[in-house]
C-alpha cells in the first residue's frame, strides 16, 4: 500500500532555479506562477538595471570588490558585464588610452559607484531568495489559476530597444557605460532599495498576491522607521562621545 504522505512530498525544480538565475522571475513563470514571476522580474530587474545605470559598467569589477561581486553574480547577466569590463581593461594593459584607443566606458567614483554596487549586489541577494523559493514551490495547478490576480494576465512589455551604436558617440551620456551624476541624491536612493526588499520578500511569502500592495507598504514603513531610529541613536551616541 502506498503511503499518501510520500506521494504528497514536494518536488524540487532545479531547472527553474537555473532559469531564474539567467533571467529573474523566469523560473516562476516556467512553473506557472506568472503573476509572481512578473513582479519578481520587474522588481529585481529594475533594481539591477538601476544600479547598472547609476554606476555604469565599472560596478561589475570582480578584481576591485570581489565580496560585492559574489552578490552581483547571483543575477546571471552580471557575469557578462564583468567579462566585458575585463575585455576593455585588457585592451590597455600595455599602455594608456589614446585618441585612437579611447576608453569604452567612464569610471565612476564616490557615492555614485557605491550606490551602483549596492543596487546590483542587493538585486542578486533578492534573486537568491527567489531562486530558493522556486526550487521548492509547487507548480501552479489549473484549480489555482486566477486566485492571485483580478483579470487575465497582460503580456509583459518588450524591453526597450537600445540606441544604434552609430548614435552613441553623438550623445554626451552613454547609458550603462557612464555613471549618473547623483552624488548629492545618495540618501534618496535608499528608498528604492527598501521598496524592492519589501516587494520581493512579500511576493515570496504571501499565498495570495492580492495582499501584496498593503503588506509591502507596511513592511517598507517598518524598515524606514527602523532606519530612522538607528540613525537617531547613532547621532545621539556620537554627540555624547
Amino acid at each position: 500500500m502506498k503511503n499518501p504522505h510520500v506521494e504528497s512530498e514536494p518536488t524540487w525544480h532545479p531547472w527553474a532555479a537555473i532559469a531564474g538565475w539567467v533571467v529573474p522571475g523566469l523560473g516562476h513563470a516556467l512553473i506557472g506562477q506568472k503573476t509572481r514571476a512578473i513582479i519578481l522580474a520587474v522588481t529585481i530587474g529594475s533594481l539591477w538595471l538601476g544600479g547598472f545605470l547609476i554606476g555604469g559598467i565599472c560596478v561589475f569589477d570582480q578584481q576591485e570588490h570581489p565580496a560585492w561581486f559574489l552578490g552581483q553574480v547571483l543575477v546571471g547577466p552580471s557575469l557578462a558585464a564583468n567579462a566585458y569590463l575585463n575585455h576593455q581593461k585588457l585592451r590597455f594593459i600595455d599602455g594608456k588610452p589614446s585618441p585612437d584607443r579611447p576608453y569604452a566606458y567612464e569610471p565612476s567614483y564616490g557615492r555614485v559607484n557605491e550606490q551602483g554596487i549596492l543596487y546590483t549586489a542587493l538585486a542578486g541577494l533578492l534573486n537568491l531568495l527567489a531562486l530558493l523559493d522556486v526550487v521548492y514551490r509547487q507548480p501552479r495547478s489549473a484549480k489555482d489559476a486566477g486566485k492571485d490576480h483580478a483579470g487575465p494576465a497582460r503580456p509583459a512589455d518588450p524591453p526597450p530597444v537600445a540606441a544604434p551604436a552609430l548614435l552613441l558617440p553623438l550623445l554626451a551620456y552613454r547609458p550603462f557605460l557612464d555613471p549618473l551624476p547623483l552624488h548629492e541624491q545618495w540618501l534618496a536612493m535608499l528608498l528604492p532599495l527598501v521598496i524592492a526588499i519589501s516587494v520581493v520578500y512579500k511576493t515570496i511569502k504571501l499565498e495570495h498576491l492580492s495582499e501584496l500592495p498593503r503588506q509591502a507598504a507596511l513592511l517598507s514603513a517598518q524598515i524606514l522607521a527602523f532606519m530612522v531610529l538607528v540613525a537617531a541613536a547613532l547621532l545621539l551616541l556620537t554627540e555624547m562621545l
